[in-house]
């Protein structure tokens, strides 16, 4: 509840600076327009249906991307962690593209597959599953040695040491590379849809707003990517990792 009560307090200081440079610091209302204009847009936006059709279609395609990511970055990751080998294969690959912002990656793979959807899912997949197979992987490798000890003791071996053992106590490190990969695909979504082909998309929507001038457009869009990240982190994940790390808190993250 602080938390919370912290967090209104300071988004009604952002909303009232924002109101007092909108009427009296002189910009052109085109370009900084007020929240009472902001809002209304919205208003219009959310009653046409319009608001929830792109924001469907961007989240649509994110967890696309993301559950790619998911199903090849945990594997990865769990591998790295058990095999020398897998780490010697895959850790140059994974600290190379692990700094390389999503939007580095757009020229690259538009030339490769042209303004498609298909780029886009691409973009969102490998940014995002570089922090699931960074922590995954971490938490794989840094098990507690007395572990294996005990399991070897008790004649605990191949797959039934694999799911009592090491996946348990990587798990709290998986759940924060889930929560780091969900809001690296979030961001990759909106980024790859500046360029990507597609109907619907808030990315989409923005950058037809700005070849119009339509700031509140822009503004109301920004609003709703912010409120989709909170309730996605804050609500959805914030809670899952929070649970698991006190149910199986045996490993640590990156």
């Amino acid at each position: 509840m602080k938390s919370l009560a912290a967090f209104a307090i300071f988004l009604l200081a952002i909303a009232v600076v924002w109101e007092l440079l909108a009427s009296l610091g002189g910009f052109n209302r085109l370009l900084f327009p007020s929240l009472t204009s902001i809002f209304s847009r919205m208003g219009r936006m959310l009653a046409s249906g319009e608001l929830f059709t792109e924001t469907v279609a961007t989240l649509s395609r994110m967890f696309l991307g993301y559950a790619v990511a998911i199903m090849v970055g945990v594997p990865v990751g769990l591998w790295m962690g058990r095999s020398r080998l897998a780490e010697d294969l895959f850790g140059p690959l994974v600290n190379f593209l692990l700094p390389i912002p999503a939007l580095a990656l757009v020229p690259l793979f538009v030339l490769w597959f042209g303004l498609t959807l298909k780029a886009a899912i691409l973009i969102i997949s490998i940014t995002s599953a570089m922090p699931i197979i960074v922590n995954t992987w971490s938490g794989s490798k840094t098990i507690d040695p007395i572990f294996p000890r005990v399991a070897s003791s008790m004649g605990v071996t191949g797959t039934r040491f694999f799911m009592k053992v090491v996946l348990p106590s990587a798990l709290p490190s998986i759940m924060i590379g889930l929560r780091q990969g969900l809001a690296m695909a979030w961001r990759a979504a909106i980024g790859a849809e500046f360029f990507a082909v597609a109907a619907t998309g808030l990315g989409i929507r923005m950058f037809e707003a700005k070849d119009y001038i339509q700031m509140d457009v822009i503004l109301s869009l920004l609003v709703v990517i912010m409120a989709v990240s909170i309730v996605l982190d804050k609500l959805i994940f914030a809670p899952l990792e929070a649970r698991t790390i006190e149910r199986w808190g045996m490993g640590g993250g990156t």
